[in-house]
């Protein structure tokens, strides 16, 4: 909000000439009638195309020497400049070798360690970053080999590398400590254009910032492009860290490599060969192994937390169970109604009591009776002769059951 206004402010200076491009001419303000506007009324009024936003911030994005400028003067190196391609990198160290940023007794020291890499690593130096290594600046990638880049590791952690042009695999994994993380851009391109940072890669690039035991603050500095600004900034910091996910899956190899153990050799004393044997781990072993694995502490975590929702869940249940039981809803009636009202209810109530009390003799008598009408029938099969049969019917889903079944005999009612 602050830079928005002090832009709005800067156009309604009657000091400063605001050009903005409309079509394809230059339409230049009137400062009259800018004075006399508060920015307030200005940034309402003011409603610029993308394509005028887009000129606007590539006017404001600042040069690397200017910010690397900023860096020195406000004593925020050693620093770690993030950029999304291994080009650019090399790039920006090409276009600042000529700034100074070690001293006589640094400067020296650098040279007398590239000598010594050189003699014992000839075709490891890149010939085109060593003038920007002697003035304290060195790029990092995986363009570069694995030798070369242990070097610049090692001199950036002896304070002999002020800066280092890195791209984002530099965030995680290896220890390079500085004061201070630069992040030139919050997207990258893509292969279907431009994809903005995830929060998660935008703080494991910035927790790069601050060492330990030696810094008690750790700058973080995200440089404005002509494609995000202070929204954009804003949307991603405060968008939420996203959850960790494990990637450990469990196949056929995993299997047979968890149970066959690691390789042990024996040496025989008599013919003195050397055989390799696999001593291979116990079921127990193996699950021990695979217990210490994330994906089974985020399954865990999970887990627990399913346990915890089901309580929960099941708490809740009891907790409504109590509240429709007769004496519940018995006394909340008795709390919420007039005594009329309530005198009235219980009438009722009582009433629908008996009402089901009537109902229930009459279903007994109807049993008895229909028991009474089966027993008649019953006596003609005194021989012990019963006829067996199988009935069969469909029920709603339209599935077939079968049931045993004794006839005996056909009744037109039961009342007979």
């Amino acid at each position: 909000r602050k830079l928005r206004m002090s832009h709005v402010q800067n156009i309604s200076s009657p000091k400063s000439e605001f050009y903005y491009v409309k079509g394809k001419r230059k339409v230049r303000t009137n400062k009259n009638e800018q004075g006399n506007r508060s920015p307030l009324d200005i940034s309402k009024q003011v409603q610029l195309s993308k394509h005028e936003v887009t000129n606007m911030r590539r006017s404001q994005v600042p040069l690397i020497r200017e910010t690397l400028s900023q860096l020195w003067e406000n004593d925020m190196l050693p620093a770690i400049w993030f950029i999304f391609s291994r080009r650019g990198c090399d790039a920006a160290v090409e276009y600042i070798e000529d700034c100074r940023l070690l001293h006589d007794c640094e400067a020296s020291e650098v040279e007398l360690e590239l000598r010594r890499f050189r003699m014992q690593y000839p075709d490891a130096v890149r010939e085109n970053a060593v003038k920007g290594l002697l003035r304290g600046v060195a790029a990092h990638h995986a363009g570069c080999l694995p030798l070369w880049k242990s070097f610049i590791e090692e001199l950036f952690q002896r304070g002999l590398v002020k800066v280092v042009f890195a791209t984002e695999t530099l965030a995680a994994g290896i220890n390079m400590p500085a004061r201070t993380a630069v992040i030139s851009s919050l997207s990258k391109r893509i292969d279907a254009g431009r994809q903005l940072l995830t929060p998660n890669n935008l703080f494991q690039m910035a927790g790069r910032a601050g060492r330990r035991g030696i810094d008690t603050v750790g700058h973080s500095v995200l440089v404005q492009t002509t494609n995000e600004g202070p929204e954009e900034c804003c949307d991603v910091i405060f968008a939420g860290l996203e959850p960790l996910v494990s990637q450990f899956t469990a196949s056929y190899g995993m299997v047979l490599n968890l149970l066959a153990g690691s390789k042990v050799t024996h040496k025989q004393k008599e013919s003195g060969d050397v055989k390799a044997k696999r001593s291979g781990r116990t079921l127990e072993e193996a699950r021990k192994l695979v217990e210490q694995s994330f994906g089974n502490y985020v399954g865990s975590n999970v887990m627990v937390a399913a346990k915890e929702e089901l309580e929960r869940i099941q708490k809740d249940i009891q907790h409504l169970s109590s509240e429709i039981t007769d004496e519940f809803i018995d006394r909340k009636c008795r709390k919420e109604l007039s005594e009329e009202d309530y005198a009235e209810i219980s009438l009722l109530q009582n009433k629908l009591k008996e009402e089901k009390k009537i109902r229930n003799e009459l279903k007994k008598r109807m049993e008895l009776e229909r028991m009474a009408a089966w027993k008649t029938q019953l006596e003609e099969f005194e021989s012990g002769h019963l006829p067996f049969m199988c009935l069969q019917y469909k029920d709603k889903d339209s599935v077939h059951h079968t049931i045993p079944a004794v006839f005996i005999g056909s009744l037109s009612s039961f009342d007979d």
